[in-house]
């Protein structure tokens, strides 16, 4: 599969930039614009995510074999890979498979451990909001409250729902690929081999997903490994504190 791009900046390093899940390439245009000048930056969109088509088939091994595709496509050889959450995993499994083409990682909240359930239970919380019953988002963030107490979290989800031309609210995402898949996006990574490139893991200090206690495992996978840690910031660390964070990423880059 091609998937979408968006693509701002140049010169001789290529950052690649894959979201995480219920996410697309427009919430990363705000770090992607402030890079653009320092490197050429290149968001995607994951299958079922923004405007990429469709696929019933959606693992980590579906998902890197497209964004590899994609970039062929491009003519993109070799390049840096930034991944958010299931980006990160997806990130990760493309570094251990072709470690000729990856020039570095940066890994943002996530690691090759099993993601908890309780995604998939917000994944149906989603499903299930009676968006033909509703006439304002207002009342779509409220139904979706009783399920998702963070409002930062429904904000994000609730970008995924827009108005067909009568008006009406309808999923941007195929809910129901995301759901039947779950088990094979959310299950540990398990790598065939160490990543010895560099590799800059940034953790939210706050985020469920408590990275730093994986410390010793990480080190091993990635022999050259650094941390970042957002001590205030929970999963989407790069929203809460984009400066700090294009800095982080500046200067890894810089290395």
């Amino acid at each position: 599969m091609i998937l979408h791009s968006k693509i701002e900046g140049a010169g001789a390093k290529t950052l690649v930039v894959l979201h995480g899940l219920m996410g697309s390439l427009e919430n990363w245009r705000t770090i992607q614009r402030a890079l653009a000048s320092q490197t050429r930056v290149i968001c995607l969109d994951f299958a079922n995510h923004g405007l990429s088509p469709s696929a019933p088939l959606f693992t980590l091994e579906s998902l890197a074999s497209d964004v590899f595709e994609t970039l062929d496509g491009l003519g993109v050889k070799s390049f840096f890979l930034l991944g958010h959450s299931l980006g990160g995993k997806v990130a990760m499994l493309m570094a251990a498979e072709r470690p000729e083409r990856v020039n570095g990682l940066i890994v943002v909240d996530v690691t090759p451990d099993a993601i908890s359930p309780v995604f998939l239970f917000i994944l149906r919380a989603c499903q299930s909001l009676a968006l033909e019953k509703a006439t304002t988002r207002t009342e779509l963030d409220a139904e979706l409250a009783r399920n998702v107490t963070q409002p930062e979290a429904r904000a994000f989800l609730l970008k995924n729902v827009a108005r067909d031309e009568a008006g009406r609210f309808f999923w941007r995402v195929p809910l129901n690929h995301l759901i039947a898949n779950y088990s094979a996006i959310s299950g540990a990574l398990e790598l065939k081999q160490p990543y010895s490139g560099p590799l800059l893991m940034m953790a939210g200090g706050k985020s469920p997903f408590h990275v730093m206690q994986q410390e010793t495992a990480l080190r091993q996978l990635f022999p050259q490994i650094s941390f970042e840690v957002f001590s205030e910031s929970g999963h989407l660390l790069h929203t809460e504190e984009p400066q700090r964070f294009v800095e982080a990423v500046s200067g890894f880059l810089a290395e």
